[in-house]
């Protein structure tokens, strides 16, 4: 992979930057907190995805000035130019994938496939060089580094590599070349002197070497009958088998005569699941039919219609009709109880005002006085009280000149009493209506007050001396109110009391006006009323109204209409299950006559006649297709078993033989045995031979000695074989790279270090060795050389990968601690690498410029 460019929209300090990259080998050049290390991080997150808060171990990257987060990556790859997106979102981020040379987008899948397995972790193990844990490189080995490399090809490489490490340490345990408290070690060495103390006692012994011959020579015997032995028992054991198979091959020739040409077609597994299908269809149709007619009959028995039902039905456009306006009837019953109400109450209260009121001579009520005769009539009573008072002063006769009358207000305080009067019977409300009635009357005595002091004040500004002139004027305005008193039904009533019942008058007068108003409404809306229940006179014989419960009818009427349509409704729903039902009844029968035909046509087309014949028929062919079947096995057995079958097989003959072999076997034995018993007797005598009384002992030590260390050397070979074998494994699933990667990591550290070191030893732990032949573990190395050292390794990674694997190398300021002529050498290397990857070189030594790298400077961004 060659990264060409880097279009960054919003990653830490970068906002919309555009990087480009000339050559595999390239340097990027920026003082501190130039942005290489963001930069660095922009490669990684858009390889590997970004990390989420807790991955970060140094915080996220979300720039201060823009929302915008990710960027694009641009790069080559096998010759093919393809084009990265990534911006934020979960997982990582939201990814899109572009092939730039056709133009196309491709499944994000492709550029995961491009990468795998190495991952974050993996790609800064083996492609990043900068700060590393010294502490922890101390105790790295050849199985670390190995295991390093092995997560990227091997499933499970950590428990492998576990693995190994426990089997070579037990191994260790057992046997070391130059070891002395290992077992095997230790065992070897008394085998050793255990072996010369028996060498030792055997020289003791003159006849020793006549009895071994003699023990030879019956050996030799012994080994040659034996061998006919065995050759005898092979034989006897090919036979016995022969016999065995007899069973089989009597059975394969009774079966001979039966071939496939016996099959009828119509009769196999097939075309019995489908005749069991047919009956099963055949059954659950029945009972279909069985369920459907059923229901049916219930359906039937339950749907009776009812004489209510049928009176619906028949006055059902009339009823529905009406009670459309059921609505509105309730409006006009609630009309009608409310005006009832009101009606009721208005005669109450005309009731208590009329008990209140004084009656006339004729128990009658006076009529109210019209508001434009109240100031005359009551001036009459003025002049009428003034009249009487000056006859019964006898007012003197002197004429005096008479004093301009004021214009009097007396009538305005009258009729703003009369109109507040007026005002008060008029409103519904019982206090206000008490007080204004007391203030209205009020206004009126205050008036008439006025007045008759006015009155007072004129007439006594012109005394009359005439004593009948008086009587005379007296009798005529007695006159008057005397006609008033009979116009107005007031006879028997004080004349005092005339003005003080006038406002309860007028208010007995307004009372009956609105009483009969009323009363006229009332009508009306029970004339609808009853009209709307005439409309129902058809339904007399179901609905009985009471005259007088207006809501309670329309309650029963709109009960005893909703029962109805229940009823009806019920019924239309049992009609249409019932048609429904008997659908599928017609249904279930068509489709058990189908069925049946079905079964019809099938038997037919099997030339048989009946089921049972169908049954018969099949249990035949299956018998036949049994044995077919063990036909064939026995071909096959008797195939594998490899007998030699003579084709004139007599198993009377082939019984004789095998009684003959196994009579010479028994003799064959016998001799065997007794051979075995004069070797048995020679090693005793050999034994007794011996002049030292423990050489028995000493070789039976020797040889239980013998067997311990075999069982430990076992145990060795097999935990090394296993320890080798894992190492074989692992190193054939990552196609050999561990020692070709350790190999050039040796070269390169050779170089960098100017060939002051030539070798590197992976052991325990990790050393490397001077060109004076001196060893140094990694802990006694200087920091440059240790920087050196992992830089060989990460470089010789990078190397060793890059044929299946060309990701790019980052160098994030790793030679600081480097002298001039290393620094040189490094530079070489990495020459060499980008020859085989791309190489990425940040640094904030600006002397980069003089040493032949591509430099893109990022203080001019």
């Amino acid at each position: 992979m060659i990264i060409k460019e880097l279009v960054i929209y919003g990653y830490g300090k970068w906002v919309d930057q555009h990087f480009s990259f000339a050559t595999p080998l390239q340097a990027i050049y920026g003082p501190n907190e130039a942005g290489k290390s963001t930069i660095i991080d922009f490669i990684e997150s858009m390889l590997f995805g970004f990390q989420n808060k807790k991955q970060a171990v140094h915080g996220q990257f979300y720039p201060k000035t823009s929302k915008a987060y990710g960027g694009e990556l641009i790069f080559e790859q096998g010759h093919q130019n393809y084009k990265l997106v990534r911006i934020d979102g979960p997982k990582g981020g939201n990814v899109k994938f572009f092939d730039i040379d056709h133009d196309i987008e491709l499944p994000s899948a492709n550029f995961e496939a491009l990468l795998s397995p190495i991952d974050r972790q993996s790609y800064n193990q083996l492609f990043y060089f900068g700060d590393f844990d010294k502490k922890e490189f101390y105790k790295t080995d050849e199985t670390d580094l190995g295991l390093r490399i092995q997560r990227i090809g091997v499933t499970d490489a950590d428990k492998w590599a576990g693995l190994q490490k426990e089997l070579s340490k037990m191994a260790d345990e057992l046997y070391k070349p130059r070891g002395r408290k290992q077992q095997i070690n230790v065992k070897l060495k008394d085998y050793h002197e255990l072996e010369q103390k028996v060498q030792d006692a055997k020289k003791a012994y003159p006849a020793y070497l006549n009895l071994q011959s003699k023990l030879d020579d019956v050996t030799a015997n012994y080994a040659h009958q034996h061998n006919e032995l065995l050759q005898l028992q092979r034989h006897i054991q090919a036979d016995q088998q022969l016999e065995s198979y007899l069973p089989l091959i009597r059975e394969r020739s009774e079966l001979a005569k039966i071939s496939e040409n016996d099959l009828l077609t119509g009769f196999d597994d097939t075309d019995e699941a489908i005749f069991d299908r047919y009956r099963a269809d055949i059954t659950s149709v029945i009972a279909q039919v069985k369920d459907n007619q059923k229901q049916v009959d219930e359906i039937k028995k339950a749907s009776s219609e009812t004489p209510a039902q049928h009176f619906y039905e028949e006055n059902q456009f009339q009823i529905d009709a009406l009670m459309g306006d059921l609505a509105g009837q309730r409006n006009v019953a609630s009309r009608i109880q409310l005006m009832s109400s009101q009606r009721d109450k208005t005669q109450e209260k005309l009731l208590q005002l009329k008990a209140s009121l004084p009656k006339n001579e004729a128990g009658e009520l006076p009529l109210p006085f019209p508001n434009d005769q109240m100031n005359h009539i009551n001036e009459l009573l003025r002049q009428q009280g003034n009249l009487k008072d000056q006859l019964r002063n006898g007012e003197s006769r002197t004429t005096r000149r008479p004093k301009p009358a004021k214009k009097s207000l007396t009538p305005y305080y009258v009729i703003a009493g009369i109109i507040a009067l007026v005002a008060i019977l008029v409103s519904q409300h019982a206090v206000i209506s008490i007080i204004g009635y007391l203030m209205a009357l009020g206004i009126l005595g205050w008036g008439f007050t006025q007045q008759r002091n006015q009155s007072r004040d004129q007439f006594s500004s012109q005394p009359i001396t005439d004593q009948q002139a008086l009587n005379r004027q007296l009798a005529v305005i007695q006159n008057q109110l005397q006609q008033i008193s009979s116009d107005y039904r007031l006879s028997g009533i004080e004349e005092a009391k005339w003005f003080s019942i006038q406002s309860a008058l007028h208010q007995v007068d307004d009372l009956q006006q609105s009483l009969s108003e009323n009363n006229h409404q009332l009508e009306a809306e029970q004339k609808k009323y009853e009209h709307y229940l005439d409309q129902w006179q058809f339904a007399r014989d179901w609905i009985h109204f009471d005259p007088d419960a207006y809501t309670h009818n329309l309650d029963l009427l709109e009960q005893t209409v909703n029962h109805w349509q229940q009823q009806f409704a019920e019924f239309r729903q049992k009609q249409k299950n019932l048609v429904i039902f008997q659908n599928l009844v017609d249904q279930t029968n068509a489709k058990l006559t189908q069925t049946k035909k079905q079964v019809t046509d099938f038997l037919t087309q099997r030339a048989v006649h009946s089921e049972d014949e169908f049954k018969r028929t099949l249990a035949q062919q299956k018998q036949l297709r049994e044995k077919l079947r063990r036909k064939a096995e026995l071909n096959e057995q008797l195939e594998g078993a490899n007998i030699n079958m003579p084709n004139d097989l007599d198993e009377s003959k082939l019984k004789t033989k095998l009684d003959q072999e196994r009579q010479r076997l028994d003799d064959l034995q016998r001799s065997v045995n007794n051979m075995s018993e004069q070797k048995a007797e020679l090693n005793v005598q050999l034994t007794h031979l011996v002049e030292s009384g423990h050489y028995f002992d000493l070789r039976q030590q020797l040889a239980n000695l013998e067997t311990d260390i075999l069982d430990d050397l076992h145990r060795y070979l097999a935990l090394q074989l296993s320890t080798r074998w894992i190492q074989n494994v692992l190193n054939i699933a990552t196609k050999g790279r561990v020692p070709k990667i350790l190999k050039l990591a040796k070269q390169y550290f050779a170089t960098l270090t100017d060939h002051q070191y030539k070798n590197i030893l992976f052991e325990n732990e990790i050393s490397v060795v001077r060109k004076d032949d001196v060893a140094f573990t990694v802990n006694e190395l200087s920091k440059g050389t240790l920087e050196q050292l992992y830089l060989a390794l990460i470089l010789s990674m990078t190397v060793g990968f890059s044929d299946q694997y060309p990701l790019p190398i980052m160098i994030d300021d790793g030679f600081v601690n480097f002298d001039k002529t290393r620094r040189q050498a490094a530079f070489a290397i990495l020459k060499q690498v980008s020859q085989k990857t791309q190489v990425l070189y940040f640094t904030a030594n600006d002397e980069i410029r003089n040493h032949g790298f591509e430099v893109l400077d990022l203080s001019q961004f």
